[in-house]
């Protein structure tokens, strides 16, 4: 499951964007908004914020979010999926979204999207 690099996203409809709270995800522009305000994001960021979606409420670890979008298997030392968190949260929450990233210490990270 976590051994190939993510498939570009084949398996979701293309036509249908998808909405987390009041964030969106347009697959088939490769685009991410906050409220319809256009977020600037690297594509190993897009690809990353994806398949945190995909996976919502799943607490990955690092590891598998590295094996997943980069393709490889991660070292120790290696603070890429950190990195891009943190450049994701703060194009997020700096546009106003209500989805959170939370750091589960020592493991990982798990999106979570507010209760309406």
């Amino acid at each position: 499951m976590w051994g190939d690099k993510m498939n570009n996203t084949t398996s979701i409809p293309e036509a249908f964007p998808l909405c987390f709270g009041n964030v969106k995800i347009d697959i088939r522009r490769r685009s991410v908004s906050v409220d319809e305000t256009a977020i600037q994001l690297s594509t190993r960021e897009y690809e990353l914020l994806l398949f945190l979606c995909q996976h919502k409420d799943w607490a990955l670890s690092k590891s598998q979010l590295y094996q997943a979008i980069w393709g490889e298997i991660a070292f120790e030392s290696n603070h890429a999926v950190e990195n891009a968190i943190y450049r994701i949260r703060k194009a997020i929450y700096g546009a106003g979204g209500n989805v959170t990233i939370d750091t589960i210490v020592g493991f990982g990270y798990r999106l979570s999207i507010p209760r309406e």
